[in-house]
């Protein structure tokens, strides 16, 4: 698939100008630069808006259903992220950020009121847990979750920790719990029959690559991480419970100790989180894990 080709194709006989505006909008919010074709290379949240657009299309063609407001939908669904260059600029929901940006994207393109009001509606609804899903807002939040996962969603992953100045060890202690939980509930958390089938995939191949790239590093010395299997009682619930992956040193690195994992939940500004709490009784080293509820909501 050709993406690029595959979105002109679909919006240029009603909106000729608005995959360019979008474009250019989204790479100077990212990254705070004027010029958008010398930043291009450096537009990485346009490259993943791409990447949810294509997942967007191919879902929609494999449940047969028209992809105009669907993909609309996934080329704006990141637009309130950043502004000049700094994420979170303000106390604004992205979801509302999002929305506000489309409607003077589409108001300009003179889109029709039908699918401007459905296209607004369905970005109010994505990931937020008191939003209301409907069948456009399944197909994108399935289709961003496949674009962050597999091996597209690794490389991501270590290419952010070496842009943040993480190194290897760094970049797994402080983060690869979530990939892995994520992962390892990917395929319960799609929405559609699509992305069920392409979940499954992504789930088994992120999760046996940690796995062998946990027992490479320990084989050659250079780090011994284990993954520990944890499930926490469903928050609300009599009974049911969440499963997480804790990514560990066996010991206390500092002094030897075991560790000590509390946990918590928390409001955060988009969904609330289920904290792990990890600290060394017998030293000063301690960190927490948060991970965003609706991830891993599907209580066992």
């Amino acid at each position: 698939m050709n993406i690029k080709q595959d979105l002109h194709r679909l919006l240029s006989p009603v909106f000729s100008e608005l995959l360019k505006d979008i474009r250019e909008f989204i790479i100077h919010s990212e990254t705070g630069e004027d010029s958008v074709s010398s930043r291009e290379s450096h537009g990485f949240l346009w490259e993943h808006t791409l990447h949810v657009a294509a997942y967007t299309l191919k879902i929609c063609r494999f449940e047969e259903i028209e992809p105009t407001a669907p993909v609309l939908t996934a080329l704006f669904h990141d637009a309130g992220k950043f502004a000049e260059g700094h994420i979170h600029a303000d106390e604004l929901p992205e979801e509302e950020g999002a929305a506000a940006i489309a409607e003077f994207f589409l108001r300009k393109a003179r889109a029709d009121g039908q699918l401007v009001h459905t296209v607004l509606e369905a970005l109010r609804g994505l990931y937020r847990e008191e939003g209301k899903p409907n069948r456009i807002t399944d197909i994108v939040h399935d289709a961003d979750f496949l674009a962050k996962s597999g091996r597209l969603g690794l490389f991501t992953f270590f290419t952010k920790a070496a842009l943040r100045g993480k190194n290897l060890k760094n970049s797994l202690l402080e983060d690869a719990s979530k990939e892995l939980t994520y992962a390892d509930a990917l395929t319960g958390n799609m929405r559609t029959a699509a992305g069920k089938q392409m979940a499954e995939k992504k789930r088994r191949f992120t999760l046996d690559y940690f796995q062998s790239l946990f027992l490479e590093l320990k084989k050659d010395g250079i780090a011994d991480f284990t993954i520990r299997d944890v499930s926490v009682p469903c928050p609300n619930k009599t009974r049911g419970k969440l499963r997480i992956k804790l990514v560990l040193p066996e010991t206390c690195p500092g002094c030897g100790g075991s560790w000590t994992i509390d946990y918590g939940i928390e409001p955060g500004l988009k969904c609330r989180k289920l904290t792990a709490s990890i600290r060394c009784p017998f030293c000063a080293s301690n960190r927490s894990i948060s991970f965003c509820l609706p991830e891993i909501s599907a209580c066992k």
